[in-house]
This record gives C-alpha cells, structure tokens and sequence, in this order.
C-alpha cells in the first residue's frame, strides 16, 4: 500500500524467530520508518530460527555461543530502534511485580531462563511499544 509519512500502526509478534530479519530489513529503509507512527512488538528471545536445526542434544559450546551471539544481533536491533523510534511502554514492570518464582518453580530445578535479570526473572518474552520521533 502506498502510504502517507507517520500513516501506519505496526504490531509485529517476534513469536518464529524469522520475524528479526524483517524488523532488520525496516531499520535499513528510512522511507519505511518515516511511515509508522506507532510500532509495537511482541518479543520473544530464544526462539528456534526459522530453517534452523532443530535436532540434537549436543552439549557443545557452539549451542551456546550460537544463541549469544544471536541474542547479541537482537539487542542491537532494538538497540538500533531508538535512532527513529522512542520507547513508550512496555509489559515489564507487569510482568515482574506478577512473577513468583515459588509458584513457577516450586522445586528450585526449573530450566534457567536463556536471557534474565540478577534475580532470575526472564526476559525472554515482553511487549514493548514505540513511537516515530
């Protein structure tokens, strides 16, 4: 469609991972940005690449440094969003004061979360919600 400076509303759910590129692909057009007004998005870290492989239990260091090298490439994206975009809100605080971590891992055994605070609270799923300056 051929839209008007500051004509669009984004919602962008990062739910498959390939999702990234395209928020990518925005930041290197201005003429993109220069149309959204509000940008939205619902991330989620630590997702499976879309075509990656998925198989395996290999306890490689490659795994590891492959996921935080790509958790490095989204935080530089959204990062890279604040050249264009201000941050008005997001889900976090919500999603702190609601999290127990005595109900959501009673045996203290669960999984670590891939990207968290000092304190184990995961941030590998959150909205946060933008602005065009």
């Amino acid at each position: 469609a051929n839209r008007g400076k500051l004509s669009a509303h984004v919602l962008i759910h990062m739910e498959r991972g390939s999702e990234w590129g395209a928020l990518q692909r925005l930041l290197a057009s201005a003429e993109g940005q220069d149309k959204i007004r509000t940008l939205d998005l619902r991330l989620a870290f630590c997702t499976p690449q879309a075509g990656a492989d998925a198989g395996g239990d290999s306890d490689s260091g490659g795994e590891v440094e492959g996921e935080q090298g790509e958790l490095s490439r989204q935080v530089q994206i959204l990062e890279d969003l604040l050249r264009k975009f201000w941050v008005v809100g997001s889900t976090l605080e919500r999603d702190s004061e609601a999290w127990s971590p005595k109900l959501e891992c009673p045996t203290q055994k669960c999984k670590e979360p891939c990207i968290h605070t000092e304190n184990g609270f995961s941030l590998a799923r959150f909205s946060v919600s933008h602005v065009n300056k």
